[in-house]
């Protein structure tokens, strides 16, 4: 592997070719060199080629955006300006292995992106630049909610990792209100005002969507409407689980 991976190093470059053909090698400067290095551990590298890491790290810095590495440098036809949230987590795996502060530190912003959008009931397959970072591709993406996940979106929210018991957020007709972390993610819609609570089920997509998140029986009672259809009669004409 360390022949192989010598003789396709480009020196001048600093960067590992996009993909090879049998007549051509396409260079350039795009994402594929550092996420190649997810994949090798530091004595696959050739030893009379010193530095690799460090190079790419350098030569990928046009890449850079607020959310991550895109993918190209460049115009046409190719998606140039597209950041792909699983590919930052792998550029994040290989720059810890490596050491690569920056490259691990420029990758990790793709988590901000990913927790506003799972707000708003999306995790999509990649962002696209416009006059702003967008969701494009589909919704929901498994390779980017494992992104998510790599980068600490998993289970309860970041509010409730560590030694946190309780966290705060928006209830309809309230300002703000505080739970405990036990009900996070229970299924069960708390933050009425800004569906907080609820990243991991639909309990909120309601509230997320900005619609209602409150039922009203046909006896005018009023209920949840994450309680719709759950096999439980909370109105007390039924009209919830008809």
């Amino acid at each position: 592997m360390r022949q192989a991976l010598g003789a396709m190093y480009d020196v001048k470059s600093g960067l590992f070719p996009t993909a090879i053909s049998q007549n051509h090698r396409f260079q350039g400067v795009s994402s594929e060199s550092l996420h190649m290095l997810a994949y090798l551990d530091p004595e696959d590298l050739p030893p009379h080629k010193p530095g690799i890491p460090e190079m790419i790290e350098r030569t990928s810095k046009p890449l850079k955006t607020s959310i991550g590495y895109k993918t190209f440098q460049g115009t046409g036809s190719y998606p140039s300006e597209n950041v792909w949230p699983f590919e930052q987590a792998m550029i994040n795996m290989g720059a810890k292995r490596h050491g690569l502060r920056e490259a691990s530190e420029i990758s990790q912003r793709c988590k901000k992106a990913l927790d506003e959008s799972f707000t708003q009931g999306m995790v999509p397959e990649y962002y696209v630049q416009t006059t702003d970072w967008t969701e494009a591709g589909c919704s929901i993406q498994l390779l980017s909610v494992g992104a998510w996940a790599y980068f600490g979106g998993e289970g309860e929210d970041s509010a409730c990792s560590n030694t946190s018991k309780a966290f705060r957020c928006q209830v309809k007709g309230l300002t703000e209100r505080t739970f405990p972390c036990s009900r996070m993610n229970d299924d069960f819609c708390d933050c009425t005002g800004d569906g907080f609570d609820e990243p991991n089920t639909s309990a909120c997509s309601a509230v997320r969507k900005g619609k209602s998140s409150i039922f009203t029986c046909l006896n005018g009672e009023q209920t949840f409407v994450s309680r719709i259809g759950d096999g439980i009669r909370d109105c007390s004409d039924g009209s919830d689980e008809l």
